[in-house]
């Protein structure tokens, strides 16, 4: 399988590279190139032998019995896999993917079923495996969720002095009580990752709770710190505002931690209150989507009620429109010029699907604006920062997003 050339090879790639927990992707037999960033399932591979053989052979043995079991009605549709394939794991996925692709989802879930299965199955040799490797989990479990607990006190305790701040705050003295409250909040979700990954091979103790669900919460406590925060820099958030130029990078900070919270578990309500942080700073059409997300889950009674109202605020007539801010870049050549759109959807495409793409929005969000303001004001500044600097990024982002797989 080293070479990746078939459709079963890129799937377990892909599924291998994006573990949660990369031990246990080593212990399977993925490797990455020396210097490869784990999690990157362009650059694993599987080395064979050991537990990557006892993985494929469970896959020869159980996906096409376990796809035919899946088919209920849709049987007579899928039809037979040819005899000289059905043995063989690779060549049935491949006869699915080229013959009957309508059935590839299906194959896929089968795939992550036998996988999840084996995990399961090898969990001791798979312990064994990551002892030989000096990555063992942990043995001081409740000592590390003692110290995240703490940590996540202290935090609590530095953001409630934001109820002290009058209202319509500078950003420095909200910035001077939050900026620490983080720090303790970033240090506990660490542990609790680390306890998480454990808990994940080792089960979680019983009368424990669980690390995940901890993380998540502490996820969900740094939403709240910045949603407090963006409320002492401007008006309150009500459910139908965008909120002001200030609270655009608290804003920003609560949706990223929120997001990251809703990759542990998928809740309706926080799905809610993430349109409602998208639409106050002002991703229209991204509070949109998330509140049809939300109707299309079967939602109770009220949370239906509340989604409605938050998708027909926002509808397709709306006059607010996506994030318009691009500063240095509005400054240089105005709101509306092309470059300036094609930046816009660079940011909105390229750079905010991703944890570091959104770290240098926030980043630049935060220096931008008084360089806006010296380039506006000068008309020199003005036509050497467009030549020189928008004009040249522009072209460059068009050129990224035109080579950017569909």
């Amino acid at each position: 399988m080293d070479d990746g050339t078939t459709a079963l090879d890129a799937l377990l790639k892909a599924m291998l590279g994006g573990m949660r927990d990369a031990r246990v992707a080593r212990a399977l037999g993925a490797r990455w190139p020396e210097g490869a960033v784990e999690h990157e399932p362009d650059h694993v591979w599987l080395e064979r032998g050991g537990l990557a053989d006892g993985l494929l052979a469970a896959l020869d043995a159980q996906l096409l019995t376990r796809i035919r079991e899946r088919l209920g009605d849709e049987a007579e549709e899928f039809g037979e896999v040819p005899a000289e394939a059905a043995g063989s794991a690779d060549a049935v996925f491949g006869w699915v993917v080229d013959e009957r692709p309508q059935f590839r989802d299906l194959a896929v879930a089968v795939v992550a079923g036998v996988l999840a299965g084996f995990v399961g199955d090898h969990r001791d040799e798979i312990v064994a495996s990551m002892r030989a490797a000096g990555e063992a989990p942990g043995a001081d479990r409740e000592a590390r969720m003692a110290e995240a607990e703490a940590l996540l006190a202290d935090a609590a305790t530095m953001v409630s002095a934001l109820e002290g701040l009058p209202t319509r705050s500078e950003s420095d003295p909200v910035d001077a009580i939050l900026e620490p409250a983080i720090a303790p909040m970033e240090r506990a979700r660490e542990i609790l990752e680390e306890v998480a990954l454990d808990d994940g091979i080792l089960g979680v103790p019983a009368g424990s709770v669980a690390a995940l669900d901890r993380l998540r919460d502490a996820w969900m406590a740094e939403v709240d710190a910045y949603v407090a925060a963006a409320g002492k820099i401007g008006p309150p958030l009500e459910q139908a505002a965008v909120g002001t130029f200030e609270q655009q990078i608290y804003l920003l900070d609560a949706i990223v931690a929120l997001q990251e919270a809703l990759t542990l578990r998928v809740d309706l309500q926080d799905l809610l209150r993430l349109a409602h942080l998208r639409l106050a700073k002002g991703d229209i059409g991204e509070a949109r989507a998330i509140a049809e997300r939300i109707l299309a889950g079967n939602p109770d009674d009220e949370l239906r009620a509340k989604a409605e109202a938050l998708r027909d605020s926002v509808s397709a007539s709306s006059p607010l429109g996506r994030d318009k801010r691009c500063f240095i870049a509005t400054a240089a050549l105005g709101a509306d010029a092309a470059e300036v759109e094609c930046l816009r959807a660079w940011r909105d495409d390229v750079l905010y699907p991703t944890r570091s793409g959104r770290a240098a929005i926030s980043a630049y969000y935060r220096v931008s604006p008084p360089i806006a303001r010296v380039i506006a004001a000068y008309p020199t500044v003005r036509r050497f920062v467009r030549s020189v600097v928008v004009l040249p990024a522009a072209h460059l982002a068009e050129a990224w997003m035109r080579r950017r797989p569909s």
